[in-house]
């Protein structure tokens, strides 16, 4: 937590899809209104500007991950406790 895994995943997903845009996939849901949370999301869209696709997904990724592509998955953590 903290340690700077998004903004080195951010980096490496621009450098390697050269011919189109990436996907980005929020998986947080705001269930506890997290303060703290937030701030990192804020932070965390700063990053990737316009960069990215992104998609507020916290449940069915089998749903949103249906073209062919580079897709960043933002947290697989969050993921299995929304599940």
């Amino acid at each position: 937590q903290k340690s700077g895994k998004t903004s080195l995943a951010i980096k490496k997903a621009l450098k390697l899809s050269k011919k189109s845009k990436p996907y980005y996939i929020a998986t947080y849901i705001d269930n506890y209104n997290d303060k703290e949370m937030k701030k990192r999301i804020k932070h965390h869209k700063l990053q990737r500007a316009d960069n990215f696709i992104t998609i507020e997904e916290g449940y069915d990724l089998n749903r949103v991950v249906q073209n062919k592509g580079l897709y960043l998955l933002d947290c697989l953590s969050m993921w299995a406790l929304n599940n």
